[in-house]
């Protein structure tokens, strides 16, 4: 039941250790060349945006307020800010 489930709701890939007849029947092959193109396309570029992702991530935001920074703002008993004035 938990493999017919897994079988007919992958996304993508079904992998198992043993070859089960039942696969093909229910998820058959589909080769589509616009798409491996435009996947082979978004793979390319993966690097350098999750690189600038994780620049942008530690530039300061306007205001000079950086994530972490917990020493702008009113602060209450507990430590955490009630207002932060971001610009």
């Amino acid at each position: 039941m938990f493999s017919k489930f897994v079988r007919e709701h992958a996304f993508r890939h079904i992998f198992s250790p043993v070859e089960d007849p039942a696969i093909p029947r229910l998820r058959p092959r589909y080769i589509n060349l616009e798409m491996y193109r435009n996947e082979k396309a978004e793979w390319a570029k993966w690097a350098e945006e999750q690189a600038n992702a994780e620049l942008d991530l530690s530039r300061p935001l306007p205001g000079g307020w950086k994530p972490g920074d917990e020493t702008r703002g009113k602060k209450t008993g507990t430590g955490r800010c009630e207002e932060i004035d971001f610009l």
